[in-house]
């Protein structure tokens, strides 16, 4: 037997396998190799395939005649040659088998950890996206230039409308959002501060209320609207409010703002 035909083939281990969906586990965003590298393995896989092959075919011509000798006449001495040969091919056979199962288990395996680390990153993004809704219930409001340019686009055709605005006076969150909310109007649509006498309040109320006079003119009641559909916009709470009419209260086309606690 030739020697040319004996090959060493180089062996996987648990250990390359484990490095390797490691590495790829480690890669941020990524949970399965490209698609290219998967073709780009089946085909080497195939090509040595066929490489094996032509191995075996190669064997199987060159001692050919030994088969038939071995055959016809069957003695150690003759058939010595034969038996390694066959010996051979069935041990690249078996090679052959042998690591098309494995290149099987080892492709099982990297799905597996692609699958997990994709579940993986999934659970991560909706504990992070969880954790972002948490940390906007319990943050302060506050407004955006985003914000503060859409809402006053809403109800700047209402410029020289008078508000005033009252806050929780022991809420720092109340009376800052309340300041922002007012230097909006102010600054951006126009609107004009005309604070009362009055403009403090006590707990009870949440988000913003926007109260007008029942009997204000068309305008006022328009401008109102406008600004509840705007904060609401924004998913800044707001509710529009009738004040009661009678007595001290009498008709005028003022709108005032209640911003209470956020929850």
């Amino acid at each position: 037997m030739s020697p040319r035909f004996w090959r060493k083939r180089p062996r996987r281990s648990d250990s390359s396998i484990a490095s390797s969906t490691a590495d790829n586990s480690a890669i941020a965003g990524e949970s399965a190799p490209p698609a290219s590298l998967d073709r780009k393995a089946a085909r080497n896989s195939r090509l040595e395939m066929i490489a094996a092959l032509s191995v075996v075919a190669g064997i199987v011509a060159e001692d050919w005649d030994e088969f038939l000798k071995f055959a016809h006449n069957p003695n150690w001495t003759d058939g010595r040659i034969a038996v390694g040969g066959v010996a051979v091919v069935v041990g690249i056979i078996l090679e052959i088998w042998f690591s098309s199962r494995a290149s099987s288990a080892e492709r099982e395996i990297r799905d597996w950890y692609a699958l997990r680390v994709a579940e993986l990153n999934l659970k991560a993004e909706q504990e992070r996206l969880a954790r972002v809704k948490l940390e906007q219930k319990f943050a302060d409001r506050t407004l955006s230039e985003e914000q503060a340019l859409a809402i006053a686009s809403k109800v700047r055709e209402f410029a020289g409308q008078e508000f005033s605005v009252t806050a929780y006076w022991d809420n720092p969150e109340s009376r800052g959002f309340a300041n922002e909310l007012a230097a909006l109007l102010v600054e951006f649509a126009g609107w004009i501060f005309a604070q009362g006498p009055s403009g403090q309040m006590f707990g009870g109320k949440i988000g913003v209320q926007v109260w007008s006079h029942p009997d204000a003119d068309p305008p006022t009641k328009m401008a109102a609207a406008a600004l509840v559909s705007a904060l609401n916009d924004e998913m800044l709470d707001a509710v529009p409010r009738a004040q009661n009419p009678g007595g001290t209260n009498v008709k005028h086309n003022k709108i005032g703002l209640t911003v209470g606690s956020k929850y």
